[in-house]
């Protein structure tokens, strides 16, 4: 091989070798230049910043504030159930109350009736309870007004 030939083989070579080189340092710059790679970069850089560490707690304290929300008007509707049931237990237990109240003998003054009614009760057999009950009156005040008759007659 002469030496022109071996200059040849060194520029072909060498221009190769650039050519190669400029494809590298051109594939590198496509890389630093493509959006993707550098919002990666900036995505993996910012997570690690303490503004970024921040906003994560914020986000997870607003999330915790939605279930401790969340949890207190569940309670708060069963308490609202729980006041309905209340309620209504309440009238029907004054619905009985009043049912009896009406039920107990009234305190009052027997006519002239009743007290023949009651002395013929009684000499039939029926204690005074029981002539009571069924006149609708207490019982003390039969006993009174049976004793005002006798003392009366």
């Amino acid at each position: 091989m002469d030496a022109i030939q071996i200059g040849l083989f060194l520029l072909a070579g060498s221009a190769l070798g650039v050519s190669l080189w400029r494809g590298t340092v051109r594939r590198q710059r496509q890389q630093a230049e493509d959006p993707l790679t550098v919002i990666r970069h900036e995505l993996e850089h910012v997570g690690r910043t303490p503004e970024a560490k921040l906003r994560q707690w914020e986000v997870e304290l607003h999330d915790y504030s939605r279930g401790v929300n969340a949890r207190i008007e569940n309670r708060l509707a069963m308490l609202d159930g729980l006041l309905s049931e209340a309620r209504l237990e309440i009238d029907r237990l004054d619905g009985l109350l009043t049912r009896s109240r009406s039920d107990l003998p009234v305190d009052r003054l027997l006519t002239p009736a009743e007290l023949q009614r009651a002395a013929n009760l009684l000499r039939a057999g029926l204690t005074t309870e029981e002539v009571s009950r069924v006149l609708g009156i207490r019982e003390a005040t039969l006993v009174a007004a049976l004793g005002e008759q006798r003392r009366a007659a």
